[in-house]
This record gives structure tokens, sequence and C-alpha cells, in this order.
């Protein structure tokens, strides 16, 4: 029984291959759409386009040639809307696909109010009445991470928290997902058949969903997406999964809420219709990427763990192309002191960091260095304090360390671009209530 929680930011890659940032630009001449992308691959062959249509699934549109960072559809109809993505192919095989980025066609020229990319309201010309942009535009500069942990009832519910820093709103998409993990590749066994969300500014509700293709009760005080939007992101929770063709079994019970946010934090609860308990994934996506300032700079992940097999995984994606910091911590016995008085926290955590199936960082209490592997650089203890970071700083509203803060874990290490996974666990094979946090130190 466990939960995932994503902090994420589109990365797209293969091998060594990669392709970012799709845009579709403005309309180029009469129902004709010219897309634009970033090549930041070294070794494709070319780039695959691949279209779909209204009610369509994505297939294969045209290849271009190497290094080439544009295509111009004119097979399309006036009035009609479409969503693209692209791949970087080589000998080898295909990259991911890219983000999409969709728009409707229209029979007016270039400059008259076709849609363009990046959520710019003044140039797309199509922006609906909800605030959100006709054409969708996810970043592929940046990173995503991932927890997984036990969703159960009352206090041990899967709750998210993620912060978002800068000085403007930004779209952030949020998915609740169970059953789709029973499907292929994954076969999780005992997921959560039917996950509702839940989205808290400090105690206030701003939205909920059931299923992703109902519309969410929205706070009127806030723009939140429908279900035609969320799918135009190409991350709607009926997306095949990786390997797939098809979508997986059960995706319509699963929700999702696409919202736009302003600076500061945040919480989902992720929880069973009818108490149901199970395996269970949260997600944050921010869709609006490199095109906003605001960022999401920290995602935490409160949940039980248990013995055996039911810790708490949590994924991490570097994007390139420099190495970063990050302040990965793993608490228990914090959360039991003031002001959250959480019962059965985990006495002990174990925190292990792995690049692959290589263990590269350990540590069970902060207080002591971790151990490391030589190929990467971890911080001390006084540089994890440094951060004013470190399990022992005051709970809010407190002036002492809160108790058994010692005995918790965390990680201060840079990592290359690339993909990590952090497990978390009690002493001994000990249980309860745990959170994972990743903190963006650049």
């Amino acid at each position: 029984m466990s939960c995932i929680c994503s902090l994420y930011r589109r990365v797209i890659v293969v091998s060594i291959m990669l392709a970012v940032g799709l845009t579709l630009a403005e309309v180029v001449e009469a129902a004709s759409l010219r897309l634009t992308w970033n090549d930041r691959s070294n070794n494709e062959s070319g780039f695959r386009i691949e279209r779909q249509a209204a009610g369509g699934s994505f297939t294969q549109l045209a290849t271009v040639g190497a290094n080439a960072t544009s295509y111009t559809d004119s097979s399309v109809t006036s009035g009609k809307s479409y969503c693209y993505t692209v791949r970087a192919f080589n000998s080898a095989g295909s990259s991911d696909p890219s983000n999409a980025a969709c728009a409707t066609a229209a029979t007016n020229t270039a400059g008259s109010g076709g849609s363009s990319g990046g959520g710019d309201s003044k140039k797309s010309g199509g922006a609906s009445s909800s605030g959100f942009s006709t054409v969708s535009t996810l970043s592929s500069d940046s990173d995503s991470g991932s927890t997984r942990a036990s969703v159960m009832t009352g206090d041990q519910q899967m709750i998210g928290g993620f912060v978002i820093e800068g000085s403007q709103p930004t779209a952030v998409l949020i998915r609740g997902r169970g059953p789709s993990m029973a499907d292929k590749p994954f076969f999780v066994p005992g997921t959560l058949s039917n996950p509702q969300l839940q989205l808290f500014s400090g105690s206030n509700p701003i939205a909920q969903n059931d299923n992703w293709q109902d519309s969410p009760q929205c706070d009127s005080q806030f723009t939140c997406g429908g279900a035609a939007q969320i799918q135009a992101t190409g991350l709607d929770p009926c997306q095949p999964n990786p390997g797939q063709t098809a979508a997986p079994a059960g995706c319509a019970f699963e929700s999702a809420i696409l919202v736009i946010l302003s600076p500061g934090p945040y919480t989902a609860v992720l929880s069973g219709v009818n108490g149901d308990t199970g395996v269970g994934l949260v997600e944050v996506f921010e869709v609006d990427g490199s095109s906003n300032a605001s960022k999401l700079v920290n995602v935490s992940t409160r949940a039980v763990i248990q013995s055996k097999d039911d810790v708490m995984i949590g994924g991490v994606i570097l994007a390139g192309p420099t190495a970063k910091t990050v302040l990965i911590r793993g608490r228990g016995p914090s959360m039991g002191d003031a002001p959250f008085y959480v019962d059965e926290t985990l006495d002990n955590p174990y925190l292990e960091l792995y690049s692959g199936a290589t263990v590269i960082a350990e540590n069970d209490n902060w207080q002591n260095n971790p151990q490391c592997d030589p190929r990467f650089a971890c911080g001390t203890a006084a540089q994890i304090k440094a951060t004013r970071l470190d399990p022992c700083q005051p709970n809010p509203g407190q002036s002492a360390a809160p108790a058994g803060c010692n005995k918790e874990a965390a990680f201060l290490i840079t990592l290359p671009p690339g993909a990590y996974t952090a497990i978390l666990r009690g002493v001994g094979g000990g249980t309860g209530v745990a959170l994972v946090e990743t903190f963006d130190m650049n």
C-alpha cells in the first residue's frame, strides 16, 4: 500500500538524445501551423513529428533531418484543433515525446491573431476565458522528483506539499492516480481503485476532483482547467504507460486538477473514495515551464511507512547541462512534536540514494556524515546545518529543536544530470508516519 508524489518539470531524454521546448508558433499562412523546438541532442539522425487531431491519438506526421528546429504543417483543416509532439531518433531508437503543443488552425495570416506558444495571451489570440492559452507548452529545462509511500485513512492519508517561488502566478497540474499502476509495465499490486484529490492553501480548500474527465470543484478565486485542457497538456491520466500504446485500465477513475496558483505553499491530499486504501500516486507538474519566472522549489510527502516493500520510494530526475545540489530529508519523530502532534511517527528513519541499482549515499542520523560514493560530492552535517534546513531547525512557531530530530536523516549532495531514487525506511524494520522532502538548493 503505497503512494507517489512528484515534483515534475518535463524532462525528455533517451540515451543522449534530447529534443525540448516544443512551441506552436504563429500561423504562417491560411490553414497552416508552424512548430519550433530546441535541439539539444548531439547524435540524432532526425526528428519525428507526431500529431493528434481532436478525439484521436498521436500518429507520426513527418520526419525532418538532424539539427532541424522547426516544421510547418500545411495539411490542417481550418477551425480544427491539433496537438503535436516531437521525438529525436537515431539507429538506437527514439526519445520520449516532447511536451504537447496544441492550437486551433485558423484561416488568418501571420500576425493577425494566430496561436503562439509559451502561454503569452498577448500573442495567442486564442486564450480562453478560463485564463489558459489554447497552446500548452511545457518546459524540458527543469527537474522532476517523486516519492512513493502508503495511502491510508485519517492522519495516514497521503499528503503532498509543494512550494511555488517567484513573483507571478503559474499553472500546475496535480494528478491522483491508482489503478493505472496495476497495468503494464508496472504491475503494482493493491492499487488504490478510485483516488480522489483535494488541494488546499493553508486550511482553505481550493479545488477537488474524483474522476479527471469530470470538471473539478474549484474555488471562484482560482482558475481551474477542464478535461479538454488537461488532455491538451499531454499529461492526462489516460496517456499510455511507458512502452504501451493503449490507455491503462481504470485511468478514467483517476483524478487531476489543472489550476493557476500564485507563489506560496500548497497541500494536495490523496485519499480513496469511501475510505478505500491502496497504492496511489500524487504528482505535481509545472506546466508553465521556463516561460514563467515562478518555479516549484520544494516538494514534501507525508505518509505511513510499513515493513518490507512498503517503504517510501522517491525518484529525482535532474535536467542538464550542469550538476545540481539537492537536500533530501527523511523525517519522523520531529512531526510528533508541536505544532503537528502526528501520532505513530517513524521513530528512526534511514535514507538511501540510488543511481540505477547502485547505492551512492546512505544516512541514518543526519548529524553523522553520510556514506557517500567517492564519485559524488556529499555535504557534511555542518554544511547541512548551514542551509538552515537541517532536521533540528525548530518547527513552525517553536523556539527549540523538535524531540528526536537527531534521529532523522538527510543528504546534501551534488548530482550530475540524470535519474536517482531515494528510499526511506525504518531502522530495524520500524514502521510509522514519515516525511520525505526534496529541496532544490540552486
